[in-house]
């Protein structure tokens, strides 16, 4: 499983216990102790981090895009030098040919 699929899957789930949580809260169903009443505020934390990580990876991949960028760059460079190497030979070919029709 990819992580960034991890990280949504954590933030999606934090966020849906704090709205069930809430709305049981609301209905009177949670009566509870303190560490209880925390859930809402450690889910919290869980999706800021998940979101966090999430965001993290996104500025790698964009980071390592850049850099496949510029290799893609230096090949066109390196394709573009061969293309005008193929026109010089086919123009001497070219003129071989007419030379050899005149004689």
């Amino acid at each position: 499983m990819n992580k960034d699929k991890i990280y949504d899957i954590i933030f999606w789930m934090s966020m849906l216990i704090m709205i069930v949580w809430i709305i049981l809260k609301i209905a009177g169903i949670i009566n509870s102790p303190v560490w209880i009443e925390m859930i809402p505020y450690m889910s919290i934390v869980f999706a800021a981090g998940a979101f966090y990580q999430s965001i993290n990876n996104a500025k790698l991949d964009m980071a390592d895009l850049k850099i496949r960028m510029g290799a893609v760059e230096l090949k066109f460079h390196d394709l573009e030098k061969e293309m005008v190497s193929v026109k010089t030979t086919f123009k001497h070919f070219n003129s071989d040919l007419n030379n050899l029709k005149i004689s």
